[in-house]
């Protein structure tokens, strides 16, 4: 028996029935369940859906109680997305969930367990352990210290293995393929193009003449901050390391799980802090004005975390990989966004996806881009005092 969301294209009891078997449910073929689909943020059309299948199988004393989230990801409309060196491969996370790398991930952060992954023609049906009981709802900035910690101490125990996993599906640089030439990124922020985001009203109206110059001027840069990136130490990032992408038990022993790694691959020491301050301030999930809180709450956990891994490397170097990546992902990237979720003649119900409405998102984000660019002139004079600077 299933209850479904109308128009949901879900599977059959067969294959529920086998994927609560691997879960290690007994008596998984009289399972009664109800599959109820789950609001998410989706700003690219990777992910086809979510859903919570959850039941019982068995009765009275040998009743059983099961729950899987079932994430559909599925062939995307951009071309760019076919290539598994690509930023937005659609493939890779059902190849992350179907390789050894989750268990391998360092212990101070975890991702859900997979009971399976299902293939279709065009999509792929993720099935993960729903982590969802005793989790910390509202964040503090300690909370955010807790998860840079974290992270900071897995980076450090990846650096003491040396290098990144080099699995082909693996994004090879996630900034440099984001913004690479030719890409659809670097097509739509290109101040020369008809279809630049630059064109737009609503871009207009929040940057002016001067804010379009510093703009510029780190256009002008960004191969060369890439390349100061690639000079950091390396490893594997997740690359959407934001809030809504950490779930955080309340037991302080327990390790934060982490979801959503379709964008996984190497990049700087340092990226997925820049994500999970930048990235945190984007989605409006702490005040813009909180800022630089939480970027320092970030800073200072993330390098305790290396430490704490046996990490002894320059702290400027962390300080670079982190200004750098904030000013590629929001100060090169942030005019765009706001051309495709605050256009008038765009359908976006903005304030589902951020908490509040338009013109406090407008607002926060015209701030968090004057932050990212404070960013680009600091990472700037640091990799030049540091030598890792190619241009004058």
């Amino acid at each position: 028996m299933t209850s479904e969301p109308e128009g949901a294209f879900l599977p059959g009891p067969a294959e529920i029935a086998a994927v609560a078997e691997a879960a290690g449910l007994a008596n998984a073929q009289s399972l009664q369940w109800t599959v109820e689909a789950i609001d998410h943020a989706n700003l690219i059309d990777t992910t086809g859906g979510l859903f919570h299948v959850h039941g019982h199988s068995g009765a009275d004393a040998e009743a059983a109680d099961w729950s899987s989230v079932m994430k559909i990801v599925q062939r995307s409309e951009l071309g760019e997305c076919e290539a598994a060196d690509s930023w937005c491969y659609w493939q890779r996370e059902a190849a992350f969930y179907s390789s050894d790398l989750p268990a391998a991930l360092p212990t101070s952060l975890r991702a859900p367990q997979c009971y399976a992954v299902t293939e279709r023609s065009s999509s792929s049906w993720v099935w993960l352990e729903r982590v969802a009981d005793d989790l910390v709802e509202s964040w503090q900035l300690d909370d955010y210290h807790r998860v840079a910690v974290a992270a900071g101490q897995s980076a450090g125990d990846q650096l003491h293995r040396g290098g990144p996993p080099s699995q082909p599906w693996l994004v090879d640089g996630f900034l440099r393929s984001v913004l690479a030439d030719g890409s659809l990124w670097s097509g739509f922020m290109s101040r020369g193009s008809a279809e630049s985001a630059w064109t737009a009203p609503v871009v207009q109206q929040c940057f002016d003449r001067r804010d379009g110059e510093r703009w510029d001027t780190l256009w002008s840069r960004r191969h060369d901050l890439l390349d100061v990136l690639d000079r950091l130490p390396t490893l594997l990032c997740h690359n959407d390391f934001h809030r809504r992408n950490v779930l955080l038990p309340r037991d302080l022993a327990s390790a934060p799980v982490v979801v959503d790694w379709a964008f996984a691959g190497s990049g700087a020491v340092a990226a997925d802090a820049a994500h999970l301050t930048a990235g945190t301030l984007f989605f409006c999930d702490v005040d813009i004005r909180q800022a630089e809180a939480l970027e320092a709450t970030v800073f200072d956990g993330y390098v305790e975390g290396l430490r704490r891994a046996g990490w002894d490397g320059d702290e400027r170097l962390v300080r670079l990989g982190l200004d750098a990546s904030i000013a590629l992902y929001q100060g090169v990237q942030l005019p765009g966004w706001v051309a495709i979720l605050l256009s008038d003649d765009e359908e976006t119900d903005v304030e589902r996806l951020f908490g509040a409405p338009a013109d406090a998102v407008r607002s926060a984000w015209v701030q968090l881009w004057d932050f990212a660019m404070q960013r680009a002139d600091e990472a700037v004079s640091l990799s030049r005092s540091l030598g890792l600077s190619t241009r004058d």
